[in-house]
């Protein structure tokens, strides 16, 4: 069961290990969270089946379900401020892009495209070309974000269990209103987490690691191709780039036509900074029922 799809009831009921319900049979000596986090962050795909418990497991207190709560809200609030960071080193390293630009009389990059996407063209780009600005900003990202999830799956497989050993258990009614507020904050900080965590991962740059990278879901109705020239020992302190956006604009006689904007853009590898070096645009008639896809594909070689 994918932990990321469970509600807080089956969060806490199905919680296995080697196909049995971890609550049977548990032994007495509840070891430290440290043990619990260091099974938990051994999984990267929050499958709650794949931890193994470590043996001498057994009844914690709810004041342990407390603190691992704070410890994954830390985490969380941290990854939270470096990714605030990240999009603003981004946002002024393209802001500087665009002054270069102006001085040299020239349109800025991506113009016409929302800021958000421009920002995010941006970054992919200093991403493919592996330009230390935006692979440092990146790096500090992705370590926030590997904190974050150990430290939620970790909560996620002591609240786990801490829910299946009570059942077993008949505690005064006071604790049981006490475990039952802890576990409901863990579930929100757990929740709470997994939703930065999609955040963070539809920020970053996508994993491109082929020669010609497509990305067509970054904005609706719009295509990306981007195609590095040559390595980075190939081009010595420069990265030339070959970018195609393909969407849907209006036609000056009515109706739609998609435009294909085909850029060349020369990344600095060591201060980011991009510069756009070649631009040609071609337009093309969208009939009834033509996508946005079939089209592009159709004139992809032109």
């Amino acid at each position: 069961m994918d932990a990321r799809n469970c509600g807080a009831s089956s969060r806490r009921s199905a919680w296995c290990s080697s196909g049995r319900n971890a609550a049977i049979g548990a032994p007495t000596n509840f070891p430290s969270r440290g043990a619990i986090k260091s099974s938990a962050a051994r999984f990267a795909n929050h499958y709650l089946s794949h931890v193994e418990l470590p043996e001498g497991f057994g009844p914690p207190a709810w004041g342990d379900i407390a603190s691992a709560t704070a410890e994954t809200a830390h985490a969380r609030e941290e990854l939270g401020d470096t990714l605030l960071n990240y999009e603003m080193q981004i946002h002024e390293a393209l802001a500087r892009s665009d002054t270069l630009l102006a001085e040299q009389n020239q349109a800025a990059l991506d113009d016409g495209l929302p800021n958000s996407l421009r920002e995010n063209l941006f970054a992919i780009r200093g991403h493919l070309a592996r330009a230390a600005v935006v692979l440092d900003a990146e790096a500090k990202v992705r370590r926030s974000l590997g904190q974050a999830i150990a430290t939620a799956a970790a909560l996620e497989a002591l609240a786990a269990w801490v829910s299946g050993t009570a059942l077993e258990r008949e505690t005064p009614a006071g604790d049981s209103r006490d475990l039952l507020e802890a576990l409901n904050r863990a579930d929100t900080e757990i929740d709470l987490t997994r939703s930065l965590e999609r955040k963070v991962t539809a920020t970053l740059p996508p994993d491109a690691s082929k020669p010609e990278e497509q990305f067509p879901a970054l904005k609706k109705e719009v295509i990306v191709r981007m195609r590095g020239a040559g390595s980075a020992a190939d081009r010595g302190e420069t990265l030339r780039c070959r970018q195609e956006i393909g969407r849907i604009a209006s036609s000056p006689r009515g109706g739609r036509q998609v435009e294909r904007t085909i850029t060349s853009i020369d990344i600095e590898l060591k201060t980011g900074n991009q510069t756009r070096t070649g631009r040609q645009v071609k337009y093309y008639r969208v009939g009834v029922g033509d996508s946005l896809e079939s089209i592009y594909d159709e004139n992809a070689a032109q």
